[in-house]
């Protein structure tokens, strides 16, 4: 690992790559309490992180789902049955976080085109 930071040679960008990286991991939780909250589901943070970084290893499987339907919910209901919640609830609730997480990243991924196609002439 020190040969791929000595590889980048600068101190900023390994210094703003973990910052932005983990700015990500915290907006990614964030969004996923407020989103279960949006759903009724009182949790914690703590509980939430925990529930939802199963699912995160799911995404190392080598057979995936389209957009990963399948497969994450699958992490993400057995996190959140571990803490509690109803095998229907874990299940839905991480159907109804994939989903609205899709919307929201082909919204994005489209504002984006967009204004690199305008960028361009």
């Amino acid at each position: 690992m020190t040969e791929c930071l000595k590889a980048i040679k600068s101190k900023r960008v390994i210094l703003y790559s973990s910052l932005f990286s983990i700015l990500i991991w915290v907006s990614l939780y964030l969004v996923d309490y407020v989103l279960l909250r949006g759903m009724g589901l009182n949790l914690t943070i703590e509980r939430v992180i925990l529930g939802s970084t199963l699912s995160l290893f799911t995404i190392i499987l080598p057979v995936q789902g389209l957009m990963g339907f399948g497969t994450i919910e699958g992490g993400w209901a057995i996190g959140f049955m571990a803490m509690g919640i109803s095998k229907e609830v874990a299940i839905v609730s991480g159907f109804g976080v994939h989903i609205i997480l899709m919307i929201y990243v082909l919204i994005l991924g489209g504002c984006g085109l967009q204004s690199i196609k305008f960028r361009r002439g």
